[in-house]
């Protein structure tokens, strides 16, 4: 048997054994000890002087041989390694906050969450994007996470929906990583579900809001009913409170009746998720929101089981 290496190790708490375990011998290993509920056996222990605080003390392990043993016997020494995370970048603006937390709580601990934040104190064309991110992008060309997420959407790029789809193939194929914008995965997630009437909600001005329902006539789509929540300002989107949301969509017994076969929240700066569950049980068909959208296509690409029920 191949002989254990000596380790100084500060041992004045059963934390400090774990963390020594876990780190001498793996988690699986710590994770039998502790679940086991094994108490540390020492073959030869010396009380070394040390200048450390009174009350600390340092233990000498000459030998584990006897934790090793018992742990031999343990139920969960065969247990499957866990999966490490997908790595997911996440590339928001500055001004936004909801689609982070959106992503954490949908997908933590089977993903990791990456963020960097760009500017977009304008409306960004494809020119301005492309200088705001490439010093971010190109960090990827040799540190590659598992998928990148850029956050675009409406309110803060001129790009239409081919010329996004577009933008995210080139990206794709430049970084040797799977890319993905809200938007991008919104209109993959309407034609996989076969919809061809819906509704939709916005946070956006009058104007945007107009040219967003437009843009998804542009698409082939019958839009049979839209709302917008009017804002003095589309940087304050993720202020807008879950009951607003809920009452802008409710106010109005034309949508129910106006054959729709989903309803859309759009913009992943929307609060969205969080209403989403309630108006499904007001609404005689179902409710996505762009967030949604995104985790689905996120979830089917890079294989992450998903927490939150509504899809």
């Amino acid at each position: 048997m191949n002989k254990i290496p000596t380790t100084l190790i500060n041992l004045t708490s059963r934390s400090s054994a774990n963390l020594f375990l876990r780190h001498t011998h793996g988690s699986q290993f710590a994770s039998a000890m502790t679940q086991r509920n094994t108490k540390i056996h020492l073959n030869k222990v010396s009380l070394l002087h040390s200048s450390a605080p009174l009350g600390a003390s340092f233990l000498y392990y000459r030998s584990l041989k006897r934790i090793q043993e018992e742990s031999m016997a343990s139920p969960y020494q065969h247990s499957p390694i866990e999966k490490a995370p997908v790595r997911i970048s996440l590339l928001t603006p500055i001004t936004h906050t909801t689609l982070e937390t959106d992503l954490q709580r949908s997908f933590v601990p089977k993903a990791s969450i990456h963020t960097h934040r760009f500017s977009n104190t304008n409306t960004l064309d494809e020119l301005s994007l492309k200088a705001s991110l490439d010093p971010l992008l190109t960090q990827f060309q040799t540190h590659k996470p598992d998928g990148i997420v850029l956050d675009i959407h409406n309110h803060n790029s001129s790009l239409d929906y081919q010329q996004e789809s577009s933008l995210v193939a080139h990206l794709s194929e430049q970084l040797e990583t799977p890319v993905f914008t809200p938007n991008n995965s919104l209109m993959q997630f309407i034609n996989k579900m076969g919809f061809e009437r819906i509704a939709l909600l916005t946070p956006f001005k009058q104007s945007l809001h107009k040219k967003v329902v437009k843009q998804f006539a542009q698409e082939g789509l019958h839009v049979q009913w839209n709302n917008n929540i009017i804002l003095g300002n589309n940087l304050t989107i993720d202020n807008i409170p879950s009951h607003e949301i809920i009452n802008n969509v409710l106010i109005s017994n034309e949508l129910q009746t106006s054959g729709s076969e989903a309803l859309f929240l759009l913009d992943s700066n929307l609060r969205a998720l969080e209403v989403v569950p309630h108006l499904k049980t007001a609404l005689p068909f179902p409710v996505y929101s762009t967030n949604l959208s995104l985790m689905s296509d996120l979830q089917h690409q890079l294989d992450i089981p998903f927490t939150f029920s509504t899809l």
